[in-house]
């Protein structure tokens, strides 16, 4: 008999209405039947494939591999008067990404290691295909199970180790409502760099005139729960109502060297909201630290440069419901928003021409380091 351990099922969810989620779970032998498979194997291994949590995995391993073997070595951005700026991974090391280096290699090690032991759990769901007889699923299934492990410890949140999950779960999303990342600061403790990220309303209203693309710190959008810390808390457009979701992006904004540059950034992903929740823990006072209402009230407002093609939002913006405040509202020029290049997450977890442990590569030269190397897979993969 199947120990209950090895038991995996077909889970899906279909949403009703914005509140409610119904969830259905099928099992290998109906899976077979309703996709047309021959072995249980089949079944199986077509459970893991496509489940959320496994299409999850691939993706952050896809965007490791991607961003490490094709290394990004310029990164363009376009400047609030439309002009073309080109920075430099060198330019980025040396002061914007400076602060944060540390915490980016921790991130960077952790998300290599993912990688490899991805690489290793789908070569095991892949044989799962394969196996005919009970006793070779059973085996394939046991085998998969440890890689899951492996893959639990490497994604575990490296910021706020010291709390439960429930605190480590509020202080991150706590941190979300940041929309700086992280800035510069001089000897004197000025800031002459900074790094944000704002969230954005791209929902299209063809009867409205088109895309809404309204721009809303963080703190200001139209809850659903009035705790902004709350599982499941969902977030609505103060200008046309809608659900803000993943597809819509964010604006990314680079001031350095007196110049204010943007481009288009996916949402946060873990890591990346991980890396702020690092950044923020360690910049952090004690008296913020102490519970995640404590790290959101401390939080700063950090308001986008409003000029040539971002300007504050008015009270005739706000055509969904008309008391709503314009308090945090921006709304972006649309044709320059359509000419910004596009940057990912992924190209900052790299190290650069830098050894792991921070040091610069003499002359440039030398093999560019990965995020781990064959140690880690000798040691734990083998193990």
């Amino acid at each position: 008999m199947l120990n209950k351990k090895r038991v995996y099922f077909k889970a899906e969810y279909v949403e009703d209405g914005e509140d409610k989620v119904t969830w259905t779970r099928t099992c290998w032998k109906c899976v077979m039947k309703s996709e047309g498979l021959d072995t249980e194997g089949e079944a199986r291994s077509f459970i893991i494939t496509e489940s959320p949590g496994y299409q999850k995995r691939k993706r952050r391993a896809e965007g490791h591999k991607a961003g490490n073997e094709k290394v990004k070595e310029q990164f363009p951005l376009i400047t609030n008067y439309k002009e073309l700026r080109i920075l430099t991974r060198d330019e980025m090391e040396g002061e914007l990404l400076s602060p944060i280096f540390t915490f980016l290699v921790l991130k960077s090690r952790q998300r290599g290691e993912h990688a490899i032991v991805m690489e290793d759990y789908a070569a095991k769901v892949e044989s799962l295909k394969s196996a005919t007889s009970r006793e070779q699923v059973l085996s394939c299934i046991d085998a998969i199970k440890e890689c899951e492990k492996l893959l639990s410890s490497a994604e575990q949140q490296m910021s706020f180790k010291a709390w439960d999950q429930l605190n480590k779960d509020r202080f991150l999303l706590a941190c979300d409502y940041s929309d700086l990342m992280w800035e510069v600061k001089n000897s004197d403790g000025i800031v002459i760099a900074y790094l944000s990220a704002y969230y954005l309303c791209m929902q299209d209203w063809k009867d409205q005139g088109g895309v809404c693309l309204s721009m809303i710190l963080s703190k200001d959008w139209c809850r659903f729960y009035d705790d902004p810390l709350k599982a499941g808390q969902r977030w609505h457009c103060n200008c046309c109502g809608v659900r803000q979701r993943p597809w819509m992006g964010m604006l990314l904004e680079i001031w350095q060297k007196d110049q204010f540059m943007y481009a288009k950034i996916p949402v946060k992903d873990f890591d990346t909201k991980d890396l702020q929740g690092l950044i923020l823990e360690s910049n952090s006072s004690e008296k913020n630290l102490q519970s995640p209402e404590a790290l959101y009230k401390s939080l700063k407002r950090q308001t986008p440069n409003v000029g040539n093609h971002i300007r504050l939002a008015e009270p005739k913006d706000m055509w969904h419901d008309k008391s709503k405040e314009t308090i945090g509202v921006y709304k972006i020029n649309c044709e320059w928003y359509a000419a910004l290049p596009d940057w990912s997450w992924n190209d900052l977890f790299v190290y650069g021409k830098k050894t792991p442990d921070g040091y610069k590569i003499k002359d440039g030269k030398g093999p560019r380091p990965l995020a781990v190397n064959e140690a880690f897979r000798k040691t734990v993969l083998d193990a």
